[in-house]
């Protein structure tokens, strides 16, 4: 398709997306055979001199709510620098639109940026954020009641609760722990074993894609996160549980779970973050 566009279409507005989504379907740095790998290589090449992109000429300025914040040249010997410019929080405008323009000067080439917006804030403060991916954890006791505390020593069960709400490609779950308790891992070879074995159960999958909840289970069990990952994960609900076990005494502040499409990262979602007591 890209091959086509450039030779008939070349101004089309179609082509940024197709090149973003050809990177995408990468595995590793290649493509799912050699011939596919030659075509993808030929075409963005192609690409690459239609453009001219390998010809940057131009000057660019950045400005913040009107105000100019950072201004560089994009030519042959600055083309592979990548510039990094931050802003704090605080100058940004509170309860009103903050405005991020970049100007392209005259002359060749293509302007790439990325801006991300990084927050801190206390972990029981986090409110979910669903952006295609929906997330829950609930902590519980032996007896199947919902607990945000336990005793030093206790295996607790943890459920989280995921909902994409169309089929994701290359996600990535990441559950964090409690400080004070680590995950079982009832795969090691130990003599002596407690709990029971991490479960996925598809809930409310569509039934035509029911078969393809297996593809959900490559799990790691880290020592401070539990680490889910698929190449592809069907439109639907799933439940993956798992148990940890308390093993220090306090009062911990839970990372809410998150989890993203890897290309995609605004394809996201995140949790709730929450409080969690070992007691003696």
């Amino acid at each position: 398709m890209l091959q086509t566009l450039i030779a008939f279409t070349p101004e089309s507005a179609l082509i940024p997306n197709v090149i973003r989504w050809l990177m995408a379907a990468r595995r590793a740095d290649a493509w799912e055979t050699t011939q596919e790998s030659a075509w993808a290589v030929m075409a963005l090449t192609n690409w690459m001199a239609l453009s001219g992109e390998l010809k940057a000429n131009y000057t660019y300025t950045l400005s913040l709510n009107g105000s100019q914040r950072f201004e560089g040249v994009a030519n042959a010997e600055t083309l592979k620098r990548t510039e990094t410019l931050e802003i704090a929080i605080a100058a940004l405008l509170r309860e009103r639109v903050n405005r991020l323009t970049f100007q392209h000067g005259a002359g060749e080439g293509a302007l790439y940026y990325t801006a991300t917006l990084n927050v801190q804030q206390p972990v029981e403060a986090i409110q979910p954020t669903d952006r295609g991916i929906r997330l829950v954890r609930t902590y519980y006791n032996a007896e199947g009641k919902p607990i945000t505390e336990a005793r030093l020593g206790d295996v607790i069960t943890v459920a989280l609760e995921i909902t994409a709400a169309q089929d994701l490609y290359y996600v990535v779950i990441n559950d964090p722990l409690p400080a004070g308790t680590e995950a079982i891992d009832r795969s090691l070879l130990t003599s002596a074993q407690i709990g029971q074995r991490p479960q996925l159960i598809p809930s409310e999958a569509p039934y035509r894609f029911a078969w393809g909840w297996w593809l959900f289970s490559d799990t790691q069990l880290r020592t401070e996160r539990v680490v889910l990952s698929a190449s592809y994960l069907p439109r639907g609900s799933y439940r993956y549980v798992y148990q940890i076990q308390a093993t220090s005494v306090g009062v911990y502040r839970v990372i809410p779970p998150h989890g993203n499409e890897f290309y995609f990262p605004e394809v996201f979602g995140r949790g709730a973050g929450s409080l969690f007591t070992i007691k003696p």
